[in-house]
């Protein structure tokens, strides 16, 4: 019995890009309405909250880039030597 090899996964598998894009809104959203409206309760309060967040949101998303290419890279590396075998 052979195995069929699987499929490349796409892009937005990796949960990077899901929590970048989240931190993206709610930087939009303190941008667009303010920092209170995205304040956390029980913390000190920061005037640059919303800049924090596009800081984590751009971080989650390099981060989520690399990690795919390092999955594209190292799948091709599985196949290429599944064909060799």
């Amino acid at each position: 019995m052979t195995k069929k090899p699987k499929g490349l996964r796409p892009w937005w598998f990796n949960t990077y890009f899901h929590f970048g894009g989240i931190l993206f809104v709610l930087a939009l959203v303190g941008f667009l309405r303010g920092p209170k409206s995205i304040h956390d309760p029980g913390q000190p309060f920061v005037d640059s909250l919303a800049w924090l967040y596009l800081a984590a949101a751009a971080i989650f998303f390099v981060n989520g880039y690399l990690s795919h290419s390092a999955y594209l890279r190292e799948r091709s590396e599985a196949i290429d030597g599944e064909k060799d075998a």
